[in-house]
């Protein structure tokens, strides 16, 4: 989902994979624990598979397909 939505506009910020992702994740995890997840999330993409990569800051992320 998170590769589809930079194809279709080119990059996203936090804010609009986390809108994404919003709901789609189970009900049992705590908005803490969801937002701690989608980092994890980008954290494996990011890193070990290379799929995406950040060409923003660290409190702005613009994230891209690598």
């Amino acid at each position: 989902m998170i590769l589809n939505l930079i194809r279709e506009f080119g990059s996203a910020s936090r804010s609009d994979i986390d809108s994404l992702l919003q709901g789609k994740l189970s009900d049992i995890l705590t908005p803490q624990q969801q937002a701690t997840k989608i980092k994890n999330l980008l954290y494996v993409m990011a890193g070990k598979d290379r799929t995406i990569k950040n060409v923003g800051s660290r409190t702005k992320p613009d994230w891209r397909l690598a």
